[in-house]
């Protein structure tokens, strides 16, 4: 099973962390769109527009579950991606504190082969940054606490 999980600025970065320790039955891909940061500042299309193609990227990579890890983009575009892509379940996080929990719970609802309970010995985390991967790898070490290995550019949109 593969969980992707994205963001423009840091706050899915904590959402990571903090799922690290817990989700131990799981890939994770995870999509840094830095180079649209802050989300905030754009208007409601351009943050649909920008999450769809995360989305898309997603699908072409064959995760099992999204994960919007910022507050800002589950407000405007969560019921528009769980419409566009039917097939999977997308968890949008309105309180970063309940991380676990939320996905947790996601996942035994939506979950018929009880992945939630298969152990992987040793879980991979990918990372896509549209923008500047070292940017990016340096604020990423500052939140994971050490060093970020499997980071790789994607040619912004």
């Amino acid at each position: 099973m593969k969980i992707g999980i994205f963001d423009s600025g840091i706050e899915g970065l904590l959402v990571l962390k903090e799922l690290k320790g817990n989700i131990n039955f799981a890939d994770i891909i995870y999509y840094g769109d830095i180079s649209h940061n802050p989300y905030n500042a754009k208007t409601n299309e351009e943050i649909q527009n920008y999450c769809l193609t995360i989305g898309e990227f997603f699908i072409d990579n064959r995760v099992s579950l999204i994960i919007i890890g910022c507050k800002f983009a589950t407000k405007v575009v969560l019921e528009t991606m769980k419409k566009r892509f039917s097939s999977i379940p997308i968890i949008g996080l309105y309180d970063k504190f309940k991380i676990s929990e939320e996905v947790i719970s996601g996942l035994e609802e939506n979950s018929t082969n009880n992945y939630f309970k298969k152990k992987k010995e040793h879980p991979k985390v990918e990372y896509f940054v549209a923008g500047n991967p070292e940017q990016f790898k340096k604020l990423g070490e500052l939140i994971m606490g050490n060093k970020m290995k499997n980071v790789y550019q994607v040619i912004s949109y």
